[in-house]
């Protein structure tokens, strides 16, 4: 017997709710949703990544990793 730890996600559509500002840093709009049937991310393939909210943009953060 066995077990594949897992992780459950909230995704962010890589074409509507990613960009990368003139400084070249990442933005994520969180209101961009996308695999919303798909939830789940085997632990290999995880990163941390800290969010720090954008002042110039309302429903934008910064993701650092």
């Amino acid at each position: 017997m066995f077990t594949i730890p897992l992780f459950k996600c909230k995704w962010v559509d890589n074409r509507s709710g990613v960009k990368m500002d003139e400084s070249e840093m990442t933005l994520v709009d969180f209101r961009m949703v996308g695999y919303q049937h798909e939830p789940f991310i085997m632990a290999q393939y995880a990163s941390q990544v800290f969010y720090v909210k954008d002042t110039t943009f309302e429903h934008c953060f910064f993701a650092l990793h």
